[in-house]
């Protein structure tokens, strides 16, 4: 379940994963979060092992809307 209600557009080029992250991070500051939440998501999301897991993380905090080639497969 995600902390916020901004949703992050992760369609076409804006999937990059440090697009993404860098759009997570200034909702963040935006809201006032504390720099240790920031820190936390920003240590997650690099530690994660693929694509995928690194999204799931960034949900944690905020919807994130997959699409085009940056869909995740089935597999």
């Amino acid at each position: 379940m995600s902390k916020w209600t901004n949703v992050i557009d992760a369609t076409g080029p804006a999937g990059n994963i440090f697009v993404v992250l860098g759009t997570a991070r200034a909702l963040l500051r935006q809201m006032d979060a504390p720099q240790a939440e920031i820190a936390e998501l920003t240590n997650r999301v690099f530690a994660a092992p693929s694509y995928t897991k690194a999204i799931s993380v960034i949900e944690e905090w905020f919807p994130v809307i997959l699409g085009g080639e940056n869909e995740p497969s089935d597999q």
